[in-house]
């Protein structure tokens, strides 16, 4: 697989799967990347984060390894009392040593790990130019 220059990398969220563990495929030029986490507790909390962990992995898995992605934070947020809660997350990316770190946020709909995968992507995706690759 030849490495893709990095303003081709917007990966497409095909599949969360929530069950245990936790499964996230992305795909990117019709090349699947799935990777997968196991959920520490039944929790909806737990399930989010394990999931954007997954979509951490999954990301890493189609760029340099000179790349490497990690989950630093992970929460359901409240936002008021007839509003949705968030999921948000913070996500770091190590680029050949320089570390930098990015928020994203989505509206948690009746799916957590779906939310919780698109606000990795929103951390993400609107960034990955910035990281040289």
């Amino acid at each position: 697989m030849s490495e893709p220059s990095f303003e081709t990398i917007r990966p497409l969220l095909v599949s969360v799967d929530g069950t245990d563990p936790v499964r996230v495929a992305l795909e990117h030029h019709t090349e699947l990347f799935v990777a997968e986490q196991s959920l520490s507790s039944g929790h909806e909390d737990a399930r989010a984060c394990a999931t954007a962990r997954a979509t951490t992995d999954a990301l890493g898995q189609l760029t340099p390894e000179a790349v490497r992605f990690s989950l630093d934070w992970c929460a359901l947020v409240k936002t008021g009392v007839h509003l949705p809660r968030l999921v948000v997350v913070m996500v770091a990316v190590d680029v050949a040593g320089a570390e930098m770190r990015y928020a994203g946020a989505t509206v948690l709909g009746e799916d957590t790990g779906l939310a919780a995968a698109k606000a990795v992507l929103d951390a993400m995706n609107r960034r990955l130019g910035v990281t040289g690759l």
